[in-house]
């Protein structure tokens, strides 16, 4: 997944991309892809990855949701993970605690499901808002 992510010109489209590419990833990649999906809204969301004012905002207003939803499923370490995509730096501690908060989001399909619905435009949505 990571050189899916670094072939994008930006973050930006990488994220966009796994909005819109999610059903054609076979079902024994979702897990990897769940977690590139934290790193890289974690990373936009604390500026661990340089972006636009409004990815940022975005990012912020995604990872805030996703992390709420973990947190209400019993995961602790919200602050610990931030810190590792505020420095950028990805570790095998980074992305265990990572695949700890999918699963406290419901496991990875409550959680593709809350990022999907979390990373739609909603002045787009009509009657669905």
């Amino acid at each position: 997944m990571r050189e899916l992510i670094e072939d994008f010109e930006n973050e930006r489209q990488a994220w966009l991309a796994g909005v819109v590419c999610r059903q054609f990833i076979p079902a024994l990649e979702l897990p990897e892809f769940s977690v590139a999906v934290i790193y890289m809204v974690g990373s936009l969301s604390t500026g661990g990855i340089e972006a636009d004012s409004e990815t940022m905002s975005n990012a912020k207003r995604i990872y805030s949701g996703l992390v709420q939803k973990a947190e209400a499923g019993g995961f602790q370490e919200a602050d610990i993970l931030s810190v590792y995509f505020h420095k950028h730096r990805w570790t095998p501690v980074a992305a265990e605690l990572a695949a700890e908060l999918v699963e406290c989001a419901g496991g990875i399909d409550a959680f593709l499901d809350l990022f999907d619905l979390l990373a739609r435009d909603t002045e787009s949505m009509g009657l669905v808002q």
